[in-house]
């Protein structure tokens, strides 16, 4: 009998699921009805599990990133020196190192964050206005970023990791519009 259930129990699972092939279809205002699901309604919630991952993965690696060495290094534009060469020069050493460490997007994310309070006792709380206050005290020049400036890097982070690409921020999909 133990044999019969465990091959009978997939079956009819499966028959149950094949005759359920009805179920809410989505309305572009979020609400749904009880009509059956058509491929685009399939195709969207497709889209919808793998924006959710695809997003759940990215704020965990950028929960991860520790961006309190670059906290540091925008501070030290406060200084009365500035934004010297060589600080702006470790500035974006370091950002290159987190970038390597957890992803582009993340490390934009977790920069940017970070960004949003460095200068919040200054009275400044947006990344944008960071970095006119950093930048602001600048010399002109050109700078690069490289092994050579910044010494051995380590390994690139993965582009895909998983199905999950880390240099693309991912956009959440649109609904399928009903007649």
């Amino acid at each position: 009998m133990k044999a019969v259930t465990s091959v009978l129990v997939p079956v009819v699972m499966a028959t149950i699921l094949a005759g359920n092939c009805r179920g809410p279809a989505i309305q572009p205002d979020g609400t749904t009805t009880d009509v059956p699901l058509t491929a685009s309604d399939s195709a969207y919630l497709a889209q919808l599990a793998k924006w959710k991952r695809d997003s759940f993965v990215l704020d965990s690696l950028t929960q991860l990133a520790r961006t309190d060495s670059l906290y540091r290094l925008y501070r030290r534009s406060l200084e009365a020196a500035g934004t010297t060469p060589a600080l702006l020069e470790e500035v974006n050493c370091e950002y290159a190192r987190l970038r390597r460490v957890v992803g582009a997007i993340p490390a934009r994310r977790a920069f940017e964050r970070m960004r949003d309070t460095v200068f919040a006792d200054r009275g400044i709380r947006d990344s944008k206005d960071a970095d006119r206050k950093f930048f602001g005290r600048t010399p002109d020049g050109a700078f690069v970023t490289d092994t050579r400036s910044c010494g051995v890097l380590g390994p690139p982070f993965p582009r895909i990791l998983n199905g999950t690409a880390t240099t693309v921020e991912p956009t959440k999909p649109i609904p399928p519009r009903r007649p």
